[in-house]
């Protein structure tokens, strides 16, 4: 049984809610656009304050980039329209900046950004868009829009900001939030927690990680705050979340909390900062399964520079397949060994081929049942002289997992010189000790290239030793002394 050492760990986990948006404007097209522009484009229009002042609070936007993608907007004003002031950089200030995740075309991205206050009057507005915005055409009657509070006249699109002639009319694809109360706040609140010094997690140097068969990974955690407090957020069988556009949270100091706390596997790995100490944390063992399995999380470190008191991390999903069969259309599964341990003799390697092994007259000319890819012995070069053995171990099957109990592969034996084919199985209950239960000698009689290349083979998993839960197993090959002896493997299972 394999064991997988992570140091994953948890989030800050604090009640809070979004700020308040109280009133918002959509233009015309609600978001159905007909148009767009390319990566760090920007989109004009004319805005008139109604009232003394409100604050902008938030904006969503059509955006070109995938869903999943990460866009950065910057917001600029310039006195009384943006009409004629499209290609001169210097007519305009820089507002509000922030970052975001697209949700893709014609869906509404949230963006929360710094707060800035309007007073009264008019306004050119561009907003650049690091992903691409999606756009309509403008027709007339769909390039102006207005509220007691706020009035919208749309517009122009650039394919680069502040540059060039602009592409008119195109009406911008937003909804603006805003607060006739609101006092401009300084916090940008994100739908992913981004990592920052007090608070660092990364998996395989990033945010996530899917490993196959038992595969390591590197889960990295990082604060300046040595000594400090921290806990851990962990909510098993479930990815992270976001904060704006899932069921994630937002702290009453603006930072994401994206590992949903209202699930009820959600566990504190210290107890609520009770019993883990000061940073730097030590590592948390995940016991590596067979089956398959997802955790997400995210670390929190108390902070005497934050506003909540606690730096939280990016969260981190990190998922794992468990044992497969193989095809080897893809090559050798992770988790398998080859060459697997020595019976004996030297060991040798299978090799991953298809059309045909390189001497005549011997090994298959494609996979089992038409495929492609098999795996089998070159025995050219003394290799199948019988002083070496080939080997290939599967990886640990999870014993709960199986319905059939069988282990079921194609072998092709084309060839007058084959060996002796020899399966081994091993259980953990067993202490990995192979008992061989299957073997094969010499050719297959009813076997010719471009006929019937393939045999179905099958052996029935029955009387394990008590206790078992993982169970693998070992083709081993010695050749039967010349270079006509490549016998092959395809489709291997357990099931």
């Amino acid at each position: 049984m394999k064991s997988l050492c992570l140091l994953l760990t948890g989030c800050v986990l604090v009640a809070g809610g979004v700020f308040a948006q109280t009133q918002s404007i959509t233009t015309p097209p609600n978001f159905a656009s007909n148009n767009g522009g390319s990566a760090g484009g920007a989109v004009y229009f004319d805005v008139s304050v109604l009232q003394p002042t409100l604050v902008i609070q938030n904006v969503d936007l059509n955006c070109s980039a995938a869903a999943g993608t990460a866009v950065t907007i910057d917001i600029y004003t310039c006195p009384t329209t943006y009409v004629g002031n499209e290609a001169m950089p210097g007519a305009w200030t820089l507002v509000a900046s922030c970052s975001g995740t697209s949700l893709g075309s014609d869906t509404p991205t949230p963006i929360d950004m710094p707060d800035f206050a309007m007073l009264a009057g008019d306004y050119g507005m561009a907003i650049v868009n690091s992903g691409g915005h999606r756009y309509t055409n403008g027709n007339g009657a769909n390039q102006a829009v207005a509220d007691a509070n706020l009035s919208l006249t749309l517009g122009a699109a650039a394919n680069v900001a502040f540059s060039g002639t602009p592409f008119s009319p195109r009406v911008a694809n937003a909804t603006l939030y805003y607060d006739l109360n609101g006092t401009p706040s300084t916090v940008c609140i994100q739908d992913r927690q981004p990592n920052s010094a007090e608070s660092s997690l990364t998996v395989d140097g990033g945010s996530s990680a899917n490993l196959v068969n038992g595969a390591a990974a590197t889960v990295d955690m990082a604060s300046t705050n040595a000594g400090s407090l921290w806990d851990v957020g962990i909510v098993p069988l479930a990815t992270s979340v976001g904060a704006l556009t899932g069921s994630g949270i937002v702290t009453p100091g603006g930072q994401s909390v994206n590992v949903d706390l209202s699930n009820p596997a959600f566990l504190f790995l210290n107890n609520d900062f009770t019993t883990g100490g000061g940073f730097p944390a030590g590592g948390l063992n995940f016991a590596y399964s067979e089956s398959n399995y997802l955790v997400s999380g995210q670390m929190a470190v108390v902070s005497a520079t934050l506003a909540d008191g606690i730096a939280l991390s990016q969260a981190c999903d990190l998922s794992w397949v468990g044992c497969q069969g193989a095809d080897f259309e893809s090559g050798v599964p992770g988790g398998w060994a080859n060459p697997g341990p020595s019976w004996g003799l030297p060991t040798i390697a299978w090799t991953v081929d298809f059309g045909g092994t390189p001497s005549g007259n011997t090994g298959p000319t494609s996979g089992n049942g038409g495929s492609t890819n098999y795996i089998y012995c070159e025995t050219s070069g003394g290799a199948g002289n019988g002083a070496s053995e080939f080997t290939l171990d599967t990886c640990v099957f999870d014993v709960s997992s199986l319905t059939n109990f069988q282990l079921d592969f194609a072998l092709s034996r084309i060839g007058a010189t084959i060996g002796t084919l020899d399966v081994y199985m091993f259980t953990d209950a067993g202490g990995w000790g192979g008992t061989p239960v299957m073997s094969f000698t010499g050719a297959d009689p009813t076997q010719t290239q471009g006929g019937t290349e393939w045999s179905a083979e099958s052996y029935a998993i029955t009387a394990l030793p008590l206790g078992t839960t993982g169970i693998a197993f070992s083709f081993t090959y010695v050749g039967g002394g010349s270079f006509t002896g490549d016998i092959a493997l395809d489709d291997v299972s357990v099931n």
